[in-house]
């Protein structure tokens, strides 16, 4: 949904997504990827580097640009400060956060003219009609699928702000954690780990705050099942609730607020996915979707999947809380791929393929895109058990020799130190050479060498120079060399 952000600030947002992860690239590179020409992005480095600092893009005139950030910040900062320059997001939020009874004080609140304000809403107004809503105004309210509404704004607030404790005051955080210790416990099943997380905590937070201000403007989700008996807020709850978002809470239920786990479609339960398969043809057709895909891929890459029934109940949920585009500017899912060695990727990618099919030859109606399936993956690869286990095993193997001019013992602390740290990636042992000459012709029978010897070249092994204990400086420069052997490893795999 990038294409929200107004012409200037697309441009920055496709140079900084290519930039990400990259080392230093030519501005001619950059442009070829992007489609923005050479000198266009020469003249916004500068007004990149204003928003985003610390953050920075580097140029030189050796080396081309690069983007850098400290230890302190990540890519979602950087996001969070393109969002922060967009008038278009700003309308976008604080119309769903106020009730403006004018255009003019609309425009009064946001600091720019009429006119401004309603040639944005009007670029807006031809963008979101694509995703199931739009910006009314006479009413100046979001109108449109209930369901698209509540996900577009939950992405948001949280790829916005992170965590929605940095924009509401203290006392609706309170309220809204009133409402969700009221629900945990009328339902004891979610007072396991994996509901008391601070990851699920926040997104829950997040998205009763988007129920709540929706029915401040009188909209509710339809079709909502309904709890169990005198499954409801107490007296004193709904009257703080009514105070703080001048709602009516006299019918007020949980359904209203926790709709993700009561929208008829949710499956609480592996059993109550299989009871609901037998009931509608809709989740019938994922149930053998998603079936097919876990045998398929268990089949195919010889693994196994202890917790299969969980892994599919999680895939579901996923399938059917994803009502819009699970990415606005920036997605997690898409991050935690980014850097995975190309052996993982090999995977990856042989899942992301088998399961488009499956989804397609079911006929599942869901719209298949690269975040939506990314999303998916996602959550397989993160809720299957034994999964890194299983191919940190299979992954090919990278014999690494220790070679130091300091002492024998000191070789030894060596390879028991990093071993420690590094033997679920390499297999380390000392190299039986007692010349360079020797060396050289050992050295075939490795594929990584790790010295404190400088400029130490050797013919079919990669060398690594570190200090006399390692740095991490060092611990990344071994990383980066295995990450580039395994990919080698598995070009010559894919190939043969």
């Amino acid at each position: 949904m990038e294409e929200l952000l107004e012409s200037s600030l697309l441009k920055h947002y496709d140079i900084i997504s290519f930039l990400l992860d990259k080392d230093w690239m030519t501005i001619n590179r950059v442009a070829e990827e992007t489609r923005i020409p050479a000198r266009t992005i020469r003249q916004n480095i500068g007004t990149i580097n204003q928003y985003i600092a610390p953050a920075k893009i580097e140029s030189s005139q050796r080396y081309g640009i690069r983007l850098t950030y400290d230890s302190a910040h990540n890519p979602l900062y950087i996001y969070s400060a393109i969002y922060r320059q967009s008038t278009r997001f700003l309308i976008l939020e604080q119309i769903f956060l106020q009730h403006f009874l004018s255009i003019a004080q609309f425009s009064e609140a946001l600091y720019i003219s009429e006119s401004t304000l309603k040639r944005h809403i009007q670029v807006l107004n031809q963008i979101l009609p694509h995703y199931g809503f739009h910006i009314d105004t006479q009413s100046l309210d979001i109108i449109g699928d209930e369901k698209k509404i509540h996900f577009f704004y939950y992405t948001y607030f949280l790829e916005r702000y992170w965590f929605i404790d940095d924009f509401l005051p203290q006392d609706e955080l309170k309220l809204i954690d009133a409402i969700i210790s009221e629900f945990f416990a009328h339902y004891p099943t979610l007072t396991t780990p994996r509901y008391q997380s601070f990851s699920f905590i926040n997104k829950l937070r997040a998205t009763i705050f988007v129920c709540l201000k929706r029915n401040s403007r009188g909209h509710t989700f339809e079709n909502a099942t309904p709890a169990i008996e005198n499954a409801t807020f107490s007296p004193e709850l709904r009257q703080s609730i009514a105070r703080c978002y001048k709602i009516d809470c006299s019918s007020l239920v949980f359904s209203h607020l926790f709709y993700l786990f009561f929208n008829p479609r949710n499956a609480w339960s592996y059993a109550d996915l299989l009871t609901k398969t037998h009931q509608d043809a809709e989740i019938r057709a994922i149930h053998r979707a998603l079936t097919h895909f876990l045998d398929m891929i268990v089949a195919t890459e010889h693994l196994s999947l202890p917790n299969r029934e969980q892994v599919l109940l999680r895939l579901y949920n996923a399938i059917e809380y994803t009502w819009g585009p699970p990415k606005i500017l920036y997605s997690p899912s898409e991050a935690f791929f980014a850097s995975m060695n190309q052996f993982s990727k090999t995977f990856i990618r042989h899942a992301r393929q088998t399961l488009v099919t499956a989804l397609r030859n079911e006929k599942v109606n869901v719209r298949i895109d690269d975040a939506f399936i990314t999303k998916l993956l996602f959550t397989l690869v993160t809720s299957w058990e034994t999964l890194p286990l299983q191919l940190e095993q299979k992954a090919p193997k990278v014999r690494t020799g220790l070679f130091f001019n300091t002492s024998f013992e000191h070789s030894h602390f060596l390879l028991n130190e990093l071993n420690y740290h590094l033997r679920s990636n390499l297999k380390l042992e000392l190299v039986p050479a007692s010349t360079l000459a020797e060396l050289k012709t050992v050295a075939r029978q490795f594929d990584l060498i790790i010295t404190n010897l400088p400029l130490l070249n050797l013919p079919n092994c990669q060398v690594v120079a570190i200090q006399p204990h390692p740095t991490p400086e060092d611990f990344d420069n071994i990383l980066a060399a295995y990450n580039r052997i395994i990919n080698a490893k598995s070009l010559e795999s894919s190939v043969s």
